[in-house]
């Protein structure tokens, strides 16, 4: 009979002067937190392509150039990528759950915020937030995989990341079907 790996074994981590052994987990709500990250990987990646769906909408509706509705993706773009460091930083305080659901909460709220925007700067103000909410969500979203899985850490990781690719190509049709 071929030696099977254990599904639960630690891993060392070290912060400061404080070492700790984590238990790691490799099935049961550990395969969850896959599906969460797959679901928040989809959501963002699938909102920042699904912007140029609404793209000439936007200029229409607001009676704006190019440039200036060009503006809504770059803030999008700007803010998720610039709270990322914090993201890692917070995960680290107060563990990664925490993070994720603050980003999430943050970015719908936002997102829901941005559909009452009577002016553009209104839009550049609630899809910065959109922006901040995924990129506190994102990074602890994908660190959670690394605490929970160790045999089976490649093909969670594959899984996950498989979200994008989900995202950007179901997202903006149902934005175009939407709009």
């Amino acid at each position: 009979m071929p030696h099977r790996p254990s599904r639960v074994s630690q891993v060392s981590i070290k912060i400061g002067d404080i070492e700790r052994a984590i238990p790691v987990k490799d099935g049961g709500k550990a395969w969850l937190l896959v599906l969460g990250a797959f679901v928040c990987q989809m959501l963002c990646a699938g909102l920042v392509q699904g912007m140029g769906v609404t793209f000439v909408e936007l200029q229409n509706y607001f009676g704006a150039s190019a440039t200036d509705i060009s503006w809504i993706g770059s803030c999008l773009t700007f803010s998720a990528c610039s709270i990322s460091v914090v993201s890692g930083a917070l995960s680290r305080q107060i563990g990664c759950r925490p993070v994720v659901v603050c980003g999430g909460l943050l970015a719908s709220v936002s997102m829901i915020a941005a559909s009452f925007s009577e002016e553009l700067w209104h839009l550049y103000i609630t899809i910065s937030l959109t922006g901040f909410g995924c990129g506190l969500a994102l990074p602890a979203a994908i660190s959670v995989i690394g605490f929970n899985f160790q045999v089976h850490f490649g093909i969670a990781n594959g899984l996950q990341y498989a979200g994008v690719g989900v995202g950007i190509m179901s997202i903006p049709p149902l934005f175009q079907f939407l709009v």
